[in-house]
């Protein structure tokens, strides 16, 4: 698991052909904590140079879906998308 790890494998400096990523997370996620989520955005910069934005909600983003908070997000996955395509 450590070998196959894609956080280690970017601190490894192992170059690899990545897309862009829209990184959408709740700012409160206890499943993945900001300093582990921070050190793989450190990485995937550094060593990829690739775009990662990241972008943080208050409260659940997915799971409800009925909160505002998950349009919002919903809308933000679209925008990514269609610059991604330039559409």
């Amino acid at each position: 698991m450590i070998e196959g790890n894609p956080v280690r494998a970017l601190e490894r400096g192992e170059q690899t052909e990545l897309p862009s990523v829209l990184y959408i997370k709740a700012a409160t996620d206890v499943a993945l904590p900001r300093p582990h989520a921070d050190r793989f955005i450190c990485a995937y910069r550094r060593v990829v140079g690739g775009r990662l934005e990241l972008q943080l909600y208050e409260g659940r983003v997915i799971r409800k879906l009925d909160l505002p908070v998950k349009a919002q997000a919903m809308a933000r996955i679209i925008e990514f998308v269609h610059a991604e395509l330039d559409w």
